[in-house]
């Protein structure tokens, strides 16, 4: 991918994500996202304007509908709904938009229902894997608990102490530690 092409869909997307985005899926998401499919990238033979571009269009659907169960179930379909409009503003070649389409709307799931991608598509893969991570930093990890009940927050003890270094390479295609 040209770096042109990734400088105005990293426009396009933030536009779109200052207008209407909720906390867990905003900028500040899909650069940590990015970061983290960066470094798993580096172990392997990818475009890595590409692969940026992935991470950054990967939440669209959160752009256009609110946060909420049914989004969250329905995210597969919404995003690939909303890809094949929003891809058409660029000169992006068939194979890319495919690569995009295709990693986007399979990334959901990994956690906490382990629906990964193990014989998918590489650029599937980091994606799904780095979303993942970014489910697993600690800032996100807060901001998951800061709206529960404070009964709840032996629960997030237990979540950063035992259950996110034991139990983190369950839920990734490509494990890391």
């Amino acid at each position: 991918m040209e770096k042109y092409l990734l400088d105005d869909i990293k426009r396009k997307v933030g536009e779109r994500t200052a207008s209407k985005c909720d906390k867990r899926h905003n900028l500040g998401h899909l650069q940590n996202v990015t970061k983290n499919a960066l470094t798993i990238s580096k172990e392997h033979s990818t475009d890595t304007a590409l692969m940026e571009a992935i991470c950054y269009v990967h939440d669209l659907t959160y752009t256009i509908y609110d946060p909420g169960i049914k989004t969250y179930f329905l995210e597969r379909k919404y995003i690939t709904w909303i890809l094949v409009g929003f891809l058409k503003e660029f000169d992006i070649s068939g194979n890319e938009k495919n690569i995009i389409i295709n990693a986007c709307g399979k990334h959901t799931h990994s956690f906490p229902f382990r629906r990964l991608n193990k014989k998918g598509d590489i650029y599937t893969k980091i994606l799904q894997d780095a979303d993942t991570l970014e489910d697993f930093d600690e800032e996100r990890i807060d901001s998951f608990f800061e709206n529960l009940p404070g009964f709840l927050s032996p629960l997030k003890r237990l979540f950063k102490r035992m259950i996110r270094p034991r139990f983190i390479n369950f839920f990734l295609n490509l494990p890391r530690y």
